[in-house]
């Protein structure tokens, strides 16, 4: 058989044209399979080092301090059964006002220079409430009398260690209408302050006078809550 080979105008000729286009085709896609690969990769690096803030906690309003609550008074009362009778110049009485076995006043006769005197004495860093100017004598009070550091008297009365008894006439002549004169009173009150612990707590006695050596003591309280006042005659 025999083969006939035909010329034509483009024969031996290369078509570059759908070469050159599937070239760029498959180019294009590979690189959006490179681009793609990148995102996913740095997606990941992304998720790797992100840190998520938590959103910020509302800060809660600040707490006022409340008031500390006062502290309430505990009255420790002692009633003298039978009551104390003095019944002669060596009669002596000692005084533990809180019951814990130390004497805290000391009631007792004294004589000097012709003069007769019933003397209280305040044991420690104690003290009696005493009128001033007039020989520090102790102030009668009258039930629900304050006793307190701070209350002012009328007749400008402090805490003393040392105090006499009026029991004659007054300066003013006049038993009734003096201040610091004891008998005619019936059962009065005398404020006094020991010290407890290197705290200041006050007190009250019950007492009754007749005479120098004819006096008697009933009944004795004080505030076993420091620093808080206690009134004459008050027992709870």
């Amino acid at each position: 058989m025999k083969t006939i080979w035909v010329a034509t105008l483009h024969a031996g000729a290369f078509n570059y044209r759908p070469y050159f286009r599937r070239k760029i085709q498959e180019s294009i896609i590979y690189f959006l399979i490179v681009l793609g690969v990148i995102a996913c990769n740095t997606n990941d690096d992304l998720d790797e080092n992100v840190i998520i803030e938590e959103p910020p906690v509302a800060e809660e309003p600040p707490v006022e301090n409340e008031p500390p609550e006062e502290e309430e008074s505990v009255i420790l009362f002692t009633n003298l059964d039978p009551d104390y009778t003095a019944q002669g110049v060596t009669d002596t009485f000692q005084l533990d006002l809180n019951n814990d076995e130390t004497i805290d006043f000391t009631i007792s006769w004294h004589s000097s220079d012709g003069w007769d005197l019933l003397l209280i004495t305040a044991e420690q860093a104690n003290g009696v409430l005493s009128v001033h100017p007039w020989y520090t004598h102790p102030s009668p009070l009258k039930s629900g009398d304050k006793i307190y550091h701070q209350t002012i008297y009328r007749n400008g009365e402090s805490y003393d260690r040392k105090a006499i008894f009026s029991i004659g006439p007054c300066f003013s002549g006049s038993t009734e209408e003096c201040y610091s004169i004891w008998p005619l009173k019936q059962d009065t009150y005398l404020g006094v302050r020991i010290s407890l612990n290197g705290k200041i707590h006050y007190g009250w006695i019950l007492m009754h006078f007749d005479s120098l050596t004819e006096w008697m003591v009933k009944e004795y309280a004080f505030n076993a809550t420091p620093n808080k006042p206690i009134l004459a005659g008050q027992k709870k």
